[in-house]
């Protein structure tokens, strides 16, 4: 019994060496061969090398003033607007669509208005199709400074 526990510790010792080894392989050969995108993550891509990607979109004036109407016609946004909350981007939600003859059609029906206040942000979620705000989220902290 006591010759098996020194054995059990180096059979131990040497698979987490071997795990290791192989996550460091595998995560430099994906980012030396600039691999395309994973998979999706619920922040958006997860590239080889586990950071995230995020498609670049340019969000017209035209979408951002609708946006910021719907937002403003509801009054728990107000409250937020009047409270100091100021707007710090808008970032719409992309639907793909694959139909059946493989067409892929892109929509943005939603979008996440994102305010933010010295303490505190939040965010609006907005279904620009409806024409109504469906969420707000809000998160305030407060900093207690000790000495």
């Amino acid at each position: 019994m006591r010759k098996a526990i020194p054995a059990l510790i180096a059979i131990a010792l040497a698979l987490a060496t071997a795990g290791v080894a192989l996550a460091q392989t595998r995560d430099t050969q994906g980012c030396a061969e600039n691999r395309p995108p994973l998979h999706w993550r619920w922040r958006g891509l997860r590239g080889p090398c586990l950071k995230e990607i995020h498609p670049a979109l340019e969000v017209s004036e035209e979408f951002q003033q609708k946006v910021m109407q719907i937002a403003k016609a509801d009054p728990d946004v107000q409250e937020l607007l009047d409270a100091g909350y100021e707007n710090a981007g808008i970032k719409p939600i992309v639907k793909a669509t694959v139909q059946g003859n493989g067409e892929v059609t892109l929509r943005a029906s939603k979008a996440i208005l994102m305010l933010r206040k010295e303490g505190g942000r939040a965010m609006v979620h907005v279904d620009v199709e409806a024409e109504k705000v469906t969420k707000i989220v809000k998160v305030e902290w407060t900093v207690i400074e000790k000495s």
